[in-house]
């Protein structure tokens, strides 16, 4: 809970220390196999709560909820930029600290326009918990940087399940699986976090982090220049 609280409010603070522009260039989500992409002019799938997620910079706290007893998958993506407008979309970098949970995956890596995977790999479900292409190998990412997180999970009868997908400029201070996105020319770093929570089925009802501060969370937005077509 301290980790979501830091990032939640993290989120809601002005940005003082890391002034820079963000923007959201594309985001997506795969729902149990549902897969869509709102910016492209997908409908947003049932269950995906964008109340407290700010579309055009991708900062806040996208949730989704499921039900149903039996297995589940929920994924995310984001292709953030960080002052495009200024020095480019292609000079930022990514990086994963901590330590995934049980059923939860991950990627960083160019977003499907050039060399990268990690679009489809949310679509088949299959993130594969690693960052850059093999091409360019580990650490170099020669055209963008994108985040993905997921989860793959069962629930009882009764039971519903929760996921926070927790985007702020500030780090979480305590556990768990944190990627991040770095300007280095900006010196500014975005972190995406992502907690599971069950309720019902007869045990204990988990409380859900306090979204109500990132509610109308808003940033100093810029258009994004050029356009982008994925590599097929």
């Amino acid at each position: 809970m301290r980790t979501l609280m830091t990032l939640l409010l993290g989120a809601a603070l002005p940005l003082t220390a890391q002034a820079a522009t963000v923007d959201l260039f594309d985001w997506a989500v795969n729902v149990d196999g549902i897969f869509a992409e709102p910016p492209a002019g997908d409908p947003t799938p049932a269950g995906v709560n964008t109340g407290a997620f700010n579309t055009s910079t991708g900062m806040g706290d996208l949730k989704i909820t499921v039900t149903g007893a039996g297995s589940h998958y929920v994924g995310a993506f984001f292709d953030h930029e960080i002052d495009e407008l200024v020095n480019t979309f292609f000079n930022e970098t990514g990086a994963n600290d901590g330590v995934a949970a049980a059923g939860q995956s991950w990627e960083i890596d160019e977003p499907s326009f050039v060399n990268g995977d990690i679009f489809e790999n949310l679509q088949v479900g299959a993130l594969d918990n690693g960052i850059g292409t093999s091409v360019y190998g580990n650490t170099a990412f020669p055209d963008d940087v994108s985040l993905a997180m997921a989860w793959d999970f069962t629930l009882a009868a009764g039971e519903t399940g929760i996921i926070n997908f927790l985007i702020s400029n500030v780090a979480p201070t305590s556990g768990g699986l944190v990627l991040s996105q770095t300007d280095p020319d900006s010196q500014y770093t975005l972190y995406l976090a992502s907690n599971l929570h069950k309720q019902g089925g007869g045990g204990p009802a988990i409380p859900e982090p306090a979204t109500v501060v990132l509610y109308g969370l808003g940033l100093a937005l810029a258009a994004v220049a050029g356009a982008r077509r994925r590599a097929s």
